[in-house]
C-alpha cells in the first residue's frame, strides 16, 4: 500500500499569508476585481426584465400554434397585460 501526503499534490496555504490565485485567473482591474455576483442575482435581474419587456418566444412557437389557433377556431394569442405591481 502506498501512502501519499496531499501537500505534495496540493498547495496548502500557509495561514499567516493570502492565498495567490495564479496569473491568469486574475481580474485585471475594475467592478470585475471586486464585484462578488451572488446566486440567483442573474435570474431576478432577468425576471424584473421579462416583466418589463415580456418575454421573447422562441420563433418557432407562434407559427406551431397558429395550427391550433386554425383548427379550434380561436383567436391567435396575444400579449398580456399583467396588473402593475406584478
Amino acid at each position: 500500500m502506498t501512502v501519499a501526503s496531499t501537500e505534495a499534490v496540493l498547495p496548502v496555504p500557509n495561514s499567516r499569508q493570502p492565498a495567490k490565485a495564479p496569473l491568469g485567473d486574475a481580474p485585471a482591474s475594475g467592478e470585475a476585481a471586486t464585484r462578488v455576483r451572488l446566486a440567483g442575482e442573474r435570474a431576478q435581474q432577468l425576471m424584473r426584465e421579462q416583466r418589463a419587456h415580456g418575454v421573447a418566444l422562441y420563433p418557432a412557437i407562434m407559427p406551431s400554434l397558429a395550427t391550433w389557433v386554425q383548427k379550434l377556431g380561436v383567436d391567435v394569442p396575444g400579449p398580456v397585460q399583467l396588473p402593475s405591481g406584478g
